[in-house]
């Protein structure tokens, strides 16, 4: 039977109003928590476009039978049963489920910068700030270095130093931090130029553990992943159930490395740019949260006006760049907008204004505040962008009314 078309007409209401445009759109009217489990009707979904889309997600996998993944789609408040396809990691491993949790990778980014934007609005840092003032052993030759830069890939740096070299010899993060504290060259000045950037994170999460006073792993834990729900997300793996986590199917060279990215080491190393583990499920509370300008389920994280700053354009802040640049690239605080530059997760049918992250582990994360609509796909497949990017088109179009 057909959901009551009179909750749809609602939902359309608002958004014919502009609520996804606004600051705080308003929520399905709905009982008293949303439906985990909408049909994809009442949300302004064709199931058979929809179909489309999951059919797309066993085409990427079907090439090895250790693939897997799951995803979730959702709009507003609302979100359609996560699907689960293939297999955590290899041909005789377990099924992936909806709660299967993933390595997501560079995911973790906006998770981090997220942090930092919190301390930016209880007035514990300032976007605009020297890093020195912050960190002062960091080389004087990058004292031009703002937060900003570290969030926006407009730092100056690259590659983090001797990072195959730590990991090959299993040193943990503060050596990493230690070898960042020495470096002097950068490929640019700050703020003339985009390089997409792990080692910008590292810093940030630094930043983040002294103007916070705990390390970023238990930041976010006490400030996102409690009060929000998610409790299969984590910054390192530390007591966590090993069996819940898929393993990644990694290529030969990769595969061969002593730390690669199923090891025990690479899991506990709780590296800030990439070391990030969650569900579908979890993260997409994440996006609703900022959907609704910074509120999920009552529990309020961030303001409309932060939320605003972290998934909006970054680049016009920025004088320093190229006209080139600011044609090629458009990056909130974290979050890669849809004409972002680098990557092409999103797919071209979602808004200029949707938001999210790619994660090379074979990860996908998006939020479109033109629609409301959402998705977080995570696999075990790496260097799966195109093939993410295919599926995110079928999600945006499957949306019709």
């Amino acid at each position: 039977m057909s959901p009551p078309t009179s909750t749809r007409r609602l939902f359309l209401t608002h958004l014919s109003a502009g609520a996804f445009l606004s600051a705080a759109p308003p929520s399905l009217p709905a009982a008293s928590e949303p439906d985990p489990h909408a049909h994809p009707q009442d949300l302004g979904l064709d199931p058979t476009r929809l179909d489309r889309a999951y059919a797309l997600v066993q085409r990427m996998l079907s090439s090895r039978p250790a693939y897997g993944a799951a995803i979730l789609i959702g709009r507003g408040d609302h979100t359609l049963a996560p699907r689960a396809f293939g297999r955590m990691g290899a041909a005789t491993a377990l099924p992936v489920t909806a709660d299967t949790i993933f390595l997501i990778a560079s995911c973790t980014k906006p998770i981090v910068a997220s942090a930092a934007c919190l301390l930016i609005e209880r007035g514990l840092l300032e976007l605009n700030q020297p890093l020195h003032e912050i960190i002062p052993e960091i080389a004087k030759e990058q004292n031009g270095i703002r937060l900003i830069h570290l969030m926006t890939h407009t730092s100056g740096f690259g590659s983090i130093p001797r990072n195959q070299e730590f990991r090959d010899t299993r040193q943990p993060l503060d050596r990493f931090l230690r070898e960042m504290f020495k470096r002097r060259k950068s490929d640019f000045p700050p703020g003339t130029g985009v390089k997409y950037c792990n080692a910008g994170f590292l810093l940030l999460s630094e930043a983040i553990g002294r103007a916070g006073g705990m390390p970023t792993p238990d930041f976010l834990e006490k400030e996102f992943f409690r009060p929000l729900d998610m409790p299969d997300s984590f910054l390192g793996r530390t007591d966590q159930d090993r069996s819940r986590i898929s393993d990644c199917v990694l290529p030969p060279e990769l595969a061969a490395a002593v730390s690669n990215w199923n090891t025990d080491y690479f899991h506990r190393l709780a590296n800030p740019w990439g070391g990030l583990f969650s569900t579908v499920q979890d993260y997409a509370r994440f996006l609703q949260m900022l959907l609704n300008g910074g509120e999920y389920q009552g529990v309020r994280v961030f303001s409309p006006a932060t939320v605003r700053m972290m998934t909006g354009n970054q680049i016009p802040r920025l004088p320093g760049l190229s006209p080139a640049h600011r044609i090629a690239h458009s990056t909130g605080l974290g979050w890669q907008l849809r004409d972002n530059g680098h990557f092409r997760f999103m797919g071209s049918l979602v808004s200029p204004r949707a938001f999210g992250h790619y994660g090379v582990t074979g990860c996908s994360v998006w939020a479109d505040p033109e629609t409301g609509l959402f998705m977080t796909l995570f696999s075990n497949k790496p260097s799966s962008d195109r093939e993410l990017g295919i599926v995110s088109n079928a999600v945006a179009a499957s949306l019709v009314e």
